[in-house]
């Protein structure tokens, strides 16, 4: 009996040895390296809880069993050293994927050396209820699975019926209920081990795809970070060389290339393309890439491929074409190319490339130069668009101002020789005559102001003078401004409040602008004011300086509100009829104080009158300063 135990061991661990985990229980191979590390901690603690107790049972074995203490004692000694060798194991890391063997090794240890102090002491009841707590032990703190805890079950059961057989002679004990309960909780076991392995088992696959998809939102998080980045400084390009300039660095910084570069559609042909930019090409290589001209049929493969797909990627050997021909040239290995577009018309292709032939672009990379090469085609469309728009708005200016000169060459003589009639320097006048003459020049001013105006807003708009910043006396302005507007602003009926503290600080402004965004206001007050007062102030607030135009005219709505400062907006009297001018002089205000680094804000109701408020900073060069 004593051998046929031996071989049933042997065999059993040959068979756990041997056996392909990984098929067996259906384990990816990260669940199966988790689940053997754990057994090997779990393992490290059966051995320390083993050799905790053996001090408990060598003292039970000098008191209970004097005449074969000796062998008991060298039966412990084996085990001990069975556990302190399992426990090496555990601490090796090589050794991991052996730990169901260790963990089987040890139970068969534990169980052999069990069996055999029960048969020295004829306790086979006591090696049975081992074998059971062993069973339920391994069920429940081993992750080794149903099939694992079979062979465990096996071994304890072989040990158990060994043991019976020496200690009674016979297999009659085993018939009565202890052995079937005995039984029965060893199958209860495996039951348990299969079901706590496939627990386990659903908990690291949710884990697994838990983690997955964290990373993958965190890769989606840092190309979207990496493509916002690409976005800011695409925007702050102002021009398309600079831009596509830029393009090129970008892609190296992001993709994480060698070289990269652009070809583009060239203006002048649709059958020719250049390399518009570049980077990350050596001195003499630049020379020859910016004046290489590449007809379309160079291209004629890539671009076709381009427009069926979002991304190309071409390695040293896979085609055999001019352009392949070129990048062998220029040392490019690995190719990657996205089209460029505008609108729907594929104008060309971005590209970024490794050196060396053994690298490889990951799907990541993929991504971002798709995404790149996406912003820059709308940066591309968005830069030729302004182009376009600033080349139609200088052509306005230009023709605005030609026209108002060409306007006001014939006004100017209308308007001297009315000035002759009305002094008589053709003869006397009748009544009438006078009458009319006086209201034709009236009109003839109204659109001199009108063609002043729009010259002014078409200077303004297009031009962007540059400040000329000197220090202003606010006082000084004021009194100035009240001389000028004293002939058209004298009517019967108005007066006029100026106040402005003679301890008011100067301010650092640019004088002419400040007087015409005085003069515009003060003249819109005259305009809507046909009695009353008109009231204009200065005083200091906060770090500037605030200007307060206030009139009892007519007012304005709040709909009207919301408009008055765009161009050619003009203000409805009674609601029935405008006051005349060209509805330019609050959108020539906002502008300039817009370069002086002012604002403006207006309260009004109609029937009361409005009031206009300016503020300005003490120094406009140090506030736009601290804006750059």
């Amino acid at each position: 009996m004593c051998l046929l135990f031996r071989v049933c061991t042997l065999r059993t661990v040959a068979y756990v040895a041997g056996m392909p985990w990984s098929n067996a229980d259906g384990m990816s191979a990260e669940t199966r390296d988790d689940a053997n590390r754990l057994l090997f901690e779990r393992l490290r603690v059966v051995v320390w809880m083993v050799l905790a107790i053996l001090p408990v049972y060598v003292a039970a074995d000098y008191y209970f069993e004097p005449p074969t203490v000796g062998l008991l004692q060298l039966e412990k000694l084996i085990l001990c050293a069975a556990c302190l060798l399992v426990w090496w194991a555990t601490r090796r890391r090589d050794l991991e994927p052996h730990a169901r063997t260790i963990g089987v090794l040890l139970v068969a240890a534990i169980a052999a050396t069990s069996a055999v102090s029960s048969n020295l002491t004829g306790q086979y009841a006591t090696h049975a209820f081992l074998g059971v707590m062993v069973a339920l032990f391994g069920a429940t703190l081993a992750p080794w699975g149903a099939a694992t805890q079979s062979v465990v079950v096996a071994i304890i059961a072989v040990s158990v019926l060994w043991n019976v057989r020496v200690v009674t002679g016979s297999f009659s004990a085993l018939i009565s209920y202890a052995a079937v309960s005995v039984a029965v909780t060893w199958l209860v076991s495996v039951y348990f081990a299969w079901l706590l392995e496939d627990t386990r088992r659903a908990l690291w696959a949710e884990n697994f795809e838990r983690e997955r998809a964290e990373a993958a939102l965190r890769e989606e998080a840092a190309i979207s970070t990496a493509l916002a980045h690409v976005g800011e400084e695409l925007i702050a390009a102002v021009n398309t060389p600079a831009l596509l300039e830029r393009l090129s660095q970008l892609t190296i910084e992001t993709v994480g290339c060698d070289r990269s570069w652009t070809v583009l559609r060239a203006r002048d042909s649709d059958d020719m393309y250049t390399v518009a930019a570049h980077a990350g090409f050596a001195s003499d290589e630049v020379a020859a890439i910016s004046v290489l001209p590449i007809p379309h049929a160079a291209l004629d493969g890539c671009l076709t491929q381009l427009d069926r797909q979002d991304v190309l990627v071409l390695k040293r050997g896979e085609d055999s074409g001019p352009m392949a021909r070129l990048a062998e040239e220029f040392d490019v290995a690995v190719r990657m190319y996205a089209g460029v577009r505008r609108g729907g018309d594929l104008i060309g292709y971005h590209a970024a490339a490794y050196r060396a032939p053994e690298r490889r672009f990951d799907g990541r990379q993929e991504r971002l130069l798709r995404g790149i090469t996406h912003l820059a085609s709308m940066a591309l469309e968005t830069v030729r668009l302004m182009d376009e728009l600033n080349r139609v708005n200088r052509f306005r200016s230009d023709f605005v101002a030609n026209m108002s000169h060409e306007l006001r060459t014939p006004l100017h003589v209308i308007l001297g020789y009315h000035e002759l009639l009305c002094d008589g320097a053709f003869g006397p006048l009748t009544a009438p005559q006078v009458e009319t003459l006086q209201r034709t020049d009236q009109r003839a001013r109204e659109l001199l102001d009108l063609i002043n105006a729009t010259l002014d807003l078409s200077r303004v708009e297009g031009q962007s003078p540059a400040l000329d910043a000197r220090d202003v006396c606010i006082p000084e302005v004021l009194d100035e401004l009240a001389r000028e507007t004293a002939t058209i602003g004298g009517r019967p009926g108005l007066q006029w409040e100026w106040k402005a503290p003679p301890t008011l600080p100067t301010i650092r402004t640019d004088p002419v602008k400040l007087r015409m965004v005085l003069k515009n206001l003060v003249q819109n007050a005259i305009k809507f004011t046909p009695a009353g007062t008109i009231s204009v102030q200065a005083r200091a607030n906060g770090e500037g300086v605030e200007f307060e135009i206030a009139d009892t005219g007519i007012g304005i709505s709040k709909d009207a509100q919301a408009r008055i400062f765009e161009p050619f907006v003009q203000i409805e009297a009674s609601g029935r009829h405008t006051l005349g001018g060209a509805g330019l002089g609050l959108a020539i205000v906002r502008r300039l104080l817009d370069m002086l680094g002012g604002r403006i804000s207006v309260q009004s109701e109609p029937g009361h009158g409005s009031t206009f408020r300016v503020w300005l900073p003490f120094d406009v060069t140090a506030k736009a300063a601290k804006l750059a």
